[in-house]
């Protein structure tokens, strides 16, 4: 179970990226409104993943209109106590203002129990 700001503008989550170069901390937004996961393109450059950032390119569709990103896969996401190994994710480059690295979306809670307690400012994923 992890503790979150139930006033914040979103729930804020701290995740581990881990790349070829090396692994990160990263602030992630819990978005049940994005289908796949989104990471900051500066994040994945610092973790080695340069040449990756020129492959498949993805359309996809924010609240603001259809975007343009890279899709690849990241060695390993841990978020909410679990991983995935070599999940995909939508390279991308968010507003300088956000405060946040990305957005951890459906693909990573697909098939697990999401709780959030917004009471008590507790999340768990099992």
């Amino acid at each position: 179970m992890d503790d979150f700001e139930p006033w914040a503008d979103g729930i804020l989550i701290v995740a581990t990226l881990v790349g070829p170069k090396r692994q990160q901390r990263v602030r992630m937004i819990l978005d049940t409104g994005a289908t796949h996961t989104l990471v900051r393109v500066s994040v994945l450059k610092a973790l080695g993943y340069e040449s990756a950032l020129r492959q498949t390119t993805v359309e996809f569709t924010t609240a603001a209109g259809v975007e343009h990103g890279h899709i690849m896969e990241v060695r390993r996401l841990e978020a909410l106590h679990h991983a995935g190994e070599n999940f995909p994710v939508i390279a991308h480059e968010l507003p300088s203002e956000a405060v946040f690295d990305g957005l951890l979306g459906l693909d990573f809670l697909r098939h697990k129990k999401l709780v959030i307690d917004f009471r008590k400012g507790t999340i768990s994923l099992t």
